[in-house]
């Protein structure tokens, strides 16, 4: 059919793209040189970032560098390629994955964009822990919050974690509405898997709720 011969090309397309990534894992200063498209976009760049976590000899170094290139950037960085690089190291790294992470909720060029990280790979209790640090130091928008609503980005943390977060976000400045929106997601997940809905989350939103 003409849909499984797009998801076939698709599949090899990013299969090129990570085999571009370990090459350049692989060439320092064609890295060097590109470092800074790797944070802004747009492209394939979590294919890109698996990739360069294949062929990296030193992970932790292409991550510094990475890094290092959010400073300019701002809030606009795009964090896909870290994001694709982690996800990777989750795989085959995992104290790695989670070690970066630590390090990138108080890290100057990163703190601010630590909750989308966080959100593209996946949350877990530990997680959800570097999260309720990230409300506490207050260097990320509330609006970076948001992506926890997207591709079932909470479904590693449980009920009782994932309440205390959701009542800790709506109790900032402006964060009622993203806690609404990861409650009402996760209410939905919960619906589509045929699970009841947990006591902790239905407390969490009876909370929301009377604040509001």
């Amino acid at each position: 059919t003409s849909e499984a011969r797009f998801a076939q090309a698709v599949m090899q397309n990013d299969a090129k793209i990570e085999g571009l990534g370990e090459e350049l894992a692989k060439d320092s200063e064609a890295l060097r040189e590109l470092l800074p498209d790797l944070v802004r976009g747009p492209g394939s760049l979590w294919q890109l970032g698996t990739g360069l976590a294949k062929g990296a000899e030193d992970p932790r170094a292409v991550w510094n560098a990475l890094a290092h290139e959010f400073s300019p950037a701002g809030e606009q960085g795009d964090v896909s390629t870290l994001a694709g690089l982690l996800g990777r190291l989750k795989m085959s790294r995992p104290e790695l994955a989670e070690e970066l992470l630590d390090e990138a909720l108080e890290s100057e060029s990163l703190a601010a964009h630590f909750p989308r990280i966080q959100s593209f790979v996946g949350t877990n209790s530990r997680g959800i822990d570097r999260l309720l640090r990230s409300l506490e130091l207050g260097h990320a928008g509330i609006g970076s919050y948001y992506k926890l609503s997207i591709g079932r980005a909470t479904d590693q943390a449980s009920a009782q974690d994932l309440a205390q977060f959701m009542v800790a976000l709506s109790n900032r400045p402006s964060g009622e509405n993203a806690a609404l929106q990861l409650l009402y997601t996760q209410i939905v997940a919960n619906k589509h898997d045929g699970r009841q809905q947990p006591d902790e989350l239905i407390a969490a939103g009876r909370t929301m709720l009377v604040k509001l």
